[in-house]
């Protein structure tokens, strides 16, 4: 039996197809651990990264990205300078 609590036009992630992609990034390896654990039992296909310059090596890859979670108060890059470096390198995003 379906939920009925899901809004009105909300599909299930089975029915949205393949599985959206998340890219987590944080510099904590505990944040990671937990939001992967989370968002796969949610159904996400989840991509971790611990820093800025490990999430930008990820987007330039070929792989697509649906949404990425990010950390804003990281060591070395902050969240803020990467989101800058990201509309620099990859402005599509």
């Amino acid at each position: 039996m379906q939920n009925q609590s899901r809004e009105q036009g909300s599909l299930p992630i089975e029915a949205m197809g393949s599985k959206s992609k998340i890219l987590v990034v944080d510099d904590s390896a505990d944040n990671l651990s937990l939001q992967r654990t989370v968002l796969e039992i949610a159904g996400f296909e989840v991509h971790t990264a611990n820093g800025a310059l490990e999430a930008l090596a990820i987007l330039k890859s070929s792989l697509v990205i649906n949404l990425i979670l990010l950390d804003i108060q990281m060591e070395g890059t902050s969240g803020i300078e990467f989101l800058n470096l990201l509309s620099q390198d990859l402005p599509k995003i």
